[in-house]
């Protein structure tokens, strides 16, 4: 294993808050801003070893990010209100990188992540150093989580676990999944809760707390019928679940609820969006900031959760570079009638189907609140990843299939009005070229035979 950085620092941050906290409010889009460009970073410094980024990660209590390439390297940088500073490279993983996590917020300064290598591995962003390494034989790791004690990961169609004081394996899901499992993740508040998603569409929920037994800690199975590529916790106490499917359509569940036969809700989904890019490129074209997205929307990134407002955004991009802001609008709860006796039980499970063929029908977005404008030395090419850290005030990050990390932040619309605006404010040393060109290209599927290449393309090799 190499380990190549540029400078070590041997004094350890400050601890963060023992409890997981929500990210601190983001700031709010007033009628007179947008995000505008305020600088770029390539990471493909070697044009030899040209790559791009898979995905980014924050750790607000160290003010670290944490880049994953697609050369199976690891690039660390400092982030503040001056934008990202780079602290070095971590090398290691002899496997495509899959996921890459800041975890604990008592912490802040360990990163895991996982790769087609077959290991989860556990870093110290203070030192460049590798300090926990879990690993399995045959199989790939698509997704990685730690709740502090345990550490889960997705390999083939299992879920994997090994005790973090021993780094040795200790337990294996085997019957849930019967396709890839390609996300875990504990939960952020309620640590022993851990949800999986698979390429079944199954989404499955396990109390570990009371011990690692498959049939025992199941709680509940969330039925998306595609393959699930992305999920996350949001609500005030983290009390439900978005979804992004491989063929770029979102779902909404209230997993708690799935959990307690005796909770409203959770007997299907909150809300999903099948046609996820019809109506967001819809919605784009109903208002000013959606025009950056013209002529329409290619793919999901993602969503985020403000806390403070109770609002779930969805961020969505075209192929040109350019991503939008949406508001996620949740459909009104289903309204069941109350119980009348056993005859009653018909007419009820069709009020409730009906009432969920009308939230599917239902627009589940409203029109963008800001824009990434591609172009003009920001993104030129698909954003694979972006971050959007409350703890930094109102600016975000984002990172793509050109090389590039941009840092962005909230300006007046004079200055963010399109790509010109953001070529004025990148750095002179910063290019607008592409490093790896166009290697994904998002378009509508059409049959099952591209939906299989859809998942393939995430665990394609590097374009090397």
């Amino acid at each position: 294993m190499h380990i190549r950085f540029a400078d070590d620092d041997d004094e350890a941050p400050g601890p963060s808050a023992a409890a997981p906290q929500h990210a601190a409010p983001h700031a709010s889009f007033a009628g007179s801003q947008n995000f505008c460009c305020a600088s770029t970073v390539r990471v493909d410094f070697d044009q030899k070893d040209q790559c791009y980024v898979f995905e980014l990660a924050h750790s607000p209590g160290a003010d670290l990010v944490a880049a994953a390439l697609s050369n199976r390297r690891i690039k660390l940088f400092n982030f503040g209100e001056g934008g990202l500073q780079f602290v070095g490279d971590l090398v290691g993983h002899e496997g495509m990188l899959q996921e890459v996590h800041f975890c604990l917020p008592d912490q802040p300064a360990l990163l895991h992540s996982c790769a087609a290598d077959g290991t989860v591995r556990g870093w110290d962003a203070r030192s460049g150093q590798q300090v926990e390494s879990y690993t399995v034989q045959r199989l790939e790791l698509l997704s990685c989580s730690t709740n502090g004690t345990l550490v889960a990961a997705g390999g083939g169609d299992k879920v994997l676990f090994w005790d973090r004081r021993t780094q040795r394996p200790i337990a294996s899901f085997d019957d849930t999944h019967c396709q890839d499992v390609t996300q875990v993740a504990f939960h952020p508040a309620h640590r022993g809760m851990l949800v999986s998603g698979s390429e079944d569409g199954l989404i499955a929920v396990f109390d570990t707390a009371p011990g690692l037994d498959e049939d025992e800690g199941f709680k509940a199975a969330l039925n998306i019928d595609t393959s699930v590529a992305k999920l996350g916790f949001y609500g005030r106490q983290g009390e439900k679940l978005w979804a992004r499917s491989g063929v770029e359509s979102l779902h909404l569940w209230e997993w708690a609820a799935a959990c307690n036969d005796e909770a409203a809700g959770g007997n299907g989904a909150l809300g999903e969006a099948l046609n996820a890019r019809e109506q967001l490129t819809a919605a784009a074209a109903s208002c000013a900031v959606g025009q950056a997205l013209a002529p329409g929307v290619d793919y999901l990134v993602g969503c985020e959760y403000n806390a403070a407002s109770d609002k779930l955004w969805l961020l969505a991009g075209n192929n040109a570079g350019a991503v939008g802001f949406f508001p996620v609008v949740e459909p009104p709860a289903l309204q069941l009638p109350s119980d009348g006796g056993a005859g009653a039980a018909q007419p009820a499970a069709g009020m409730q189907q009906q009432q969920q063929q009308q939230q599917q029908q239902q627009a589940l977005f409203g029109a963008p609140q800001a824009a990434l404008a591609g172009g003009g030395g920001a993104h030129a090419d698909i954003v694979r990843s972006v971050l959007w850290p409350g703890a930094a005030g109102g600016m975000c990050l984002s990172g793509g299939e050109d090389s590039k990390v941009c840092v962005w932040s909230l300006q007046p619309v004079a200055a963010a009005a399109g790509p010109s605006a953001a070529a004025a404010q990148r750095p002179s040393g910063s290019s607008s070229g592409g490093g790896s060109g166009a290697l994904r290209k998002h378009h509508q599927p059409h049959s099952q035979q591209q939906h299989q290449h859809h998942q393939q393309r995430q665990r394609r090799g590097a374009p090397y």
